[in-house]
């Protein structure tokens, strides 16, 4: 995510991320979600709703948030990643296409 910002539905992520964890039946969720973004004073309360949102759904085991990367660990991290998931309500999302 280029920000913890409502505009980027981070919330529908994770709500959807939950039900897939839901669909590993014997706990042993083979899936982690990395969320990564920008921090911005204007940002600070939808943050701590994505964090209680985790933690309601009792997704800590399975879930990451990683504020403010270096171009080079986002860099790092979008190698390593096996899906890449951006649902931007703008014209960003075509640069987070190009990016990964």
């Amino acid at each position: 995510m280029r920000g913890i910002a409502l505009l980027y539905n981070i919330k529908t992520v994770i709500a959807v991320f939950h039900l897939l964890v839901e669909q590993e039946c014997d706990n042993a969720c083979p899936w982690h979600l990395l969320l990564t973004g920008r921090t911005h004073e204007n940002y600070g309360e939808y943050r701590k709703k994505i964090e209680q949102q985790i933690k309601e759904l009792n997704l800590c085991d399975w879930v990451t948030v990683r504020y403010d990367l270096s171009q080079l660990e986002m860099i790092k991290m979008i190698r390593a990643a096996d899906v890449s998931v951006s649902l931007a309500d703008h014209k960003g999302m075509p640069n987070s296409m190009f990016e990964c």
